[in-house]
């Protein structure tokens, strides 16, 4: 079992109920089991797919980044995880 940080930013955590905690993974799992994992265990909203988080933010958009760097939501099934990864959740930013 791997164990991978999992950080929910901004409103996310409050979806979550916390801003991070750490996950049991089996060796060779994707990080798109991992964001199963999330969605079993808190919901959709975590990951912009509920009604609510869309109403409220106008968008399902949220961004995927494992150690600070973005990682396309179509490559989570391809990317690995690995043991002390921090992957992290991020709904979208506005301002200007």
């Amino acid at each position: 079992m791997l164990k991978i940080q999992v950080r929910y930013e901004s409103s996310l955590a409050d979806e979550a109920g916390c801003r991070s905690e750490v996950f049991d993974v089996e060796d060779g799992a994707t990080l798109a089991d991992l964001r199963s994992m999330i969605v079993e265990k808190h919901g959709t909203a975590v990951t912009g797919a509920s009604r609510e988080y869309q109403w409220r933010h106008s968008t399902s958009y949220v961004l995927y980044a494992v150690d600070g760097l973005v990682v396309p939501e179509e490559e989570l099934s391809e990317t690995k995880v690995v043991e002390g990864m921090v992957f992290s959740i991020v709904p979208p930013t506005s301002g200007g």
